[in-house]
Parts: C-alpha cells; sequence; structure tokens
C-alpha cells in the first residue's frame, strides 16, 4: 500500500509541475508579446510639433493619445483636451491612420479647397484621398 501511495504522490508532483511549466511559458509568452509592442520606434519625422490642447513644442518622447496617437505636452493637457471634445473625434482620427496622416490629410484637403497647387500636390501615401 505505501508503494502504491508514493507512486501516486509522484506522478502527482509531476503533473503539478508540468501544469506550473505551462503557466509560467503561458506567463513569459504575455511577457514577451507586450515588451515586443512596448519597443515600436517612434517615428522620425513628426508633422504634429506643438501640443493638441496648449501648443507647446514637443519632444519626440510626448505623451499621446493611446488610440490616435495625438500629442501632449503632459497628462493634465491631455486629460483637459480629452474634456474640451477630443472624446468625440479620437475614433475618427484612429480610422484616418492616426493623428500624424490624419492631419496631414486635413491640410491636403484644405490646400486643395483653397486652391493652392503648390501645397496641393500629392506625395507618397496621398494619391486619390482628395
Amino acid at each position: 500500500m505505501r508503494r502504491v501511495n508514493a507512486v501516486y504522490s509522484r506522478s502527482t508532483t509531476a503533473e503539478r509541475l508540468a501544469s506550473e511549466r505551462k503557466t509560467l511559458a503561458k506567463a513569459h509568452l504575455e511577457y514577451r508579446r507586450a515588451r515586443r509592442h512596448s519597443r515600436r520606434p517612434i517615428q522620425a519625422k513628426m508633422i504634429l510639433t506643438t501640443c493638441a490642447a496648449c501648443a507647446a513644442p514637443l519632444a519626440h518622447d510626448a505623451p499621446r493619445c493611446v488610440r490616435c496617437w495625438t500629442r501632449y505636452c503632459d497628462a493634465t493637457c491631455q486629460h483637459d483636451h480629452w474634456r474640451r471634445g477630443h472624446k468625440q473625434i479620437c475614433k475618427r482620427i484612429h480610422r484616418g491612420g492616426n493623428a500624424e496622416q490624419y492631419y496631414a490629410d486635413k491640410k491636403y484637403k484644405e490646400a486643395v479647397a483653397d486652391g493652392k497647387p503648390s501645397l496641393a500636390i500629392p506625395g507618397p501615401g496621398r494619391a486619390g484621398r482628395a
């Protein structure tokens, strides 16, 4: 009887260790995925160089909206801008290619509407977006 219990406890221990290994492997995979997304490079060229709320100049590592990447000088400006109407247009900006592309397209459309041909020359990524 004693021997059967020893075998049983070994198999239970082995199963428990296998289960813990799977859990750790899963957690490690999630950690690596999170690290991969957090290391995305910030775009080298910035069209938006001022805070969307207060128009202060921005650094490349300035905080930004998680959904549409609109840039702000700090969290206070971000909260203030959210309350003043960013909440209503955030999804639209995200669908338009995030903040940099959305505002570039917006400027392009304004230039076409104003009849300024020098500013309305379609560049890469703007063909057919008028």
